[in-house]
């Protein structure tokens, strides 16, 4: 069986309470030929020592730190120094099942021609665990996808449903990615910056495999993401949608692609305005958060044009009301709903 070097690049940023649980996953795995790269993105905590600690144990850990400068450059960071055959990106606060990198090999042992190998991810909240029902899903357990699949796929990283937008949950050959300049697009800071390397890692493949096993665990924790307010990230993903969008124009059927860019993008400007400017936590005057949330759909073209022409087609009934009440400026019943989807985290519903 061939036994390819797998790099797994890990970015660390005030971590120090999960990223054990982390590194264990990574270190414990039953295939063994894997270098680990933790990139140490100016952790203000002990995540950084703790880097440091895994490294003088094993020497299949490599360690970079540098400046905070977010996940994009964390993730390249990592990718500049790895040696891998095949690499993946497993974010601090996540974990991988012992088994996930012997069942890819197997896998690609089966399917040697593949550029990149995905597969499922499960949600991992505080009293419970969530397997998505993706679109993907069927009685099989491998997919291969020739070119054209590969195009479709590109297609469904815009399609919120779909459950394949995430960079994590991916094994990337490493020469196909270097051939196809294939890293975190370096102006991009966060937001949907994912679903943006996502869209152009499928596009840039010839084949790829889809496993449809829950092998990445991915931790959820909306009571810290609802309190947090940073109106940074609403210029954050305007941003990630203005770089798609400038992708796509060369695209084949780039018609098709802008179709679901919008409809994401409603998916966005729905986010920005129930975490953000509506959110309960936000304590700045009624008025003043009104205007703030104008002002930055009216300054992206994007934001404009997603409300003007984003189809409504398959989105269900609670955002179609919200889109409804931010096109006709009924801000104060985004209030409402903002406070309660605070209620139902608070009860336990966790997705809006």
């Amino acid at each position: 069986m061939n036994t390819p070097l797998i790099s797994i690049i890990v970015p660390v940023y005030n971590v120090e309470k999960y990223l054990d649980k982390c590194v264990q996953s990574l270190l414990n795995q039953t295939y063994k030929n894997i270098e680990i790269i933790l990139v140490d993105d100016g952790s203000p905590d002990n995540s950084g020592i703790m880097c440091d600690e895994y490294a003088a144990k094993d020497s299949r850990v490599k360690v970079v730190h540098k400046q905070n400068g977010g996940l994009v450059s964390a993730r390249n960071a990592g990718f500049d120094v790895m040696t891998g055959d095949w690499h993946m990106y497993v974010d601090s606060d996540d974990w991988i099942d012992l088994n996930t990198c012997e069942k890819l090999i197997a896998a690609i042992n089966r399917h040697p021609d593949e550029d990149m190998v995905f597969f499922n991810m499960i949600e991992e909240l505080e009293s419970k665990s969530i397997k998505g029902k993706w679109k993907l899903q069927s009685d099989k357990y491998e997919i291969p996808y020739d070119r054209e699949g590969c195009i479709e796929l590109s297609k469904m990283t815009l399609d919120h449903l779909a459950g394949v937008s995430s960079a994590c949950g991916k094994l990337i050959n490493t020469n196909h990615a270097r051939k196809n300049d294939l890293i975190s697009n370096p102006k991009l800071r966060q937001g949907s910056e994912d679903t943006e390397y996502s869209l152009r890692a499928f596009y840039s493949c010839n084949k790829c495999l889809y496993i449809n096993e829950y092998l990445y665990h991915y931790r959820y924790n909306p009571i810290s993401i609802t309190k947090k307010i940073d109106e940074r990230n609403a210029q954050y993903l305007a941003d990630c949608y203005a770089e798609i969008e400038k992708e796509i124009e060369s695209f084949e059927h780039k018609n098709i692609f802008r179709k679901y860019l919008l409809q994401d993008t409603l998916y966005a400007i729905i986010t920005i305005a129930v975490t953000t400017y509506f959110n309960p936590n936000n304590k700045e005057k009624y008025l003043r958060r009104v205007k703030k949330f104008r002002d930055v759909i009216n300054r992206n073209g994007i934001f404009k044009d997603a409300l003007a022409f984003g189809s409504m087609n398959g989105i269900d009934k609670k955002r179609r009301f919200t889109i409804f009440c931010i096109k006709n400026k009924l801000y104060f019943m985004i209030d409402v709903i903002a406070y309660f989807k605070l209620l139902m985290i608070k009860f336990g519903y966790y997705r809006y």
